[in-house]
């Protein structure tokens, strides 16, 4: 037979770690200023923290809205189980700064090495879609 050995306990991981990298790119490029928006809509003025279940709601709903929905339900779960939680007790447990968040989705390119933020920024295709319009 195949062992495997001690690949077993690797593969799950590896496999949530790989969705999740999806998971985050599409929000990244597709999602984020809606989700963001529909966030601040939802919450009161100044307010930049919320509830998983709204930030689920709002993606689910956004998900949705795209047509054939980029995300699974089971990706958008996936996503929502990662999120960091304010431990303090008080009004905001369970919260968490969804600006903070958004803030914190850097796609690490691994093909492309550190040049990456040079050239999001230089923008060489970017512009032509541009001028385009």
């Amino acid at each position: 037979g195949s062992q495997t050995g001690s690949e077993v306990g690797e593969g799950p991981k590896a496999l949530v770690e790989d969705m999740l990298e999806a998971v985050h790119r599409v929000l990244h490029f597709e999602y984020a200023e809606p989700l963001r928006s529909l966030l601040l809509r939802l919450t009161p003025p100044g307010c930049t923290r919320c509830t998983p279940a709204k930030f689920e709601k709002g993606l689910s709903v956004l998900n949705a809205s795209a047509g054939n929905g980029l995300l699974t339900t089971r990706q958008i779960q996936c996503l929502v189980e990662t999120l960091d939680l304010d431990t303090q007790s008080g009004e905001l447990e369970g919260h968490f700064d969804f600006e903070q968040y958004f803030g914190s989705l850097r796609i690490v390119d691994t093909m492309a090495g550190e040049d990456t933020d040079e050239r999001a920024d230089g923008g060489g295709d970017d512009d032509d879609d541009e001028s385009l319009e």
